[in-house]
């Protein structure tokens, strides 16, 4: 379990983010959703360790855990669906059936062999989903 308490950052003066308390408890997976500079991507990086914190506590965080980061736009290289979810699991047991299963969770079941690059907005969103999703 992660734990957060009184998490400030600050730059140049300014409050970049606040969190009084947040908990992420092993196993699960959880999604930030906020306005526009609301903190997110900073929370993001404050766990991943690329940002410090100026005031509060952490507990539970080690750098050996995984955060994903789905940006707004996605990117989706031209070869196939399949291949651009697969390629994050190169040495992965069971790739196949890891990626396979993302796409059905995501609604792309039906397009692993369409290129990419040709999908619409939400799909490459859905993409990078499954790209996250595909990780054990």
């Amino acid at each position: 379990m992660i734990e957060l308490k009184d998490i400030l950052v600050k730059t140049k003066g300014r409050l970049i983010l606040d969190v009084p308390s947040l908990r992420f408890e092993r196993g699960k997976r959880y999604g930030i959703i906020g306005e526009n500079g609301s903190g997110k991507t900073t929370l993001l990086r404050v766990l991943m360790g690329t940002v410090k914190i100026s005031q509060g506590s952490i507990t539970g965080l080690n750098l050996d855990h995984q955060v994903g980061y789905l940006p707004q736009s996605p990117y989706a290289f031209s070869f196939s669906v399949f291949r651009n979810v697969s390629m994050t699991l190169e040495n992965e047991l069971g790739r196949d059936e890891l990626v396979l299963e993302a796409l059905q969770r995501v609604g792309l079941g039906s397009l692993i062999h369409s290129r990419g690059s040709t999908l619409s907005g939400g799909e490459k969103q859905r993409l990078g989903l499954a790209r996250l999703l595909a990780v054990p």
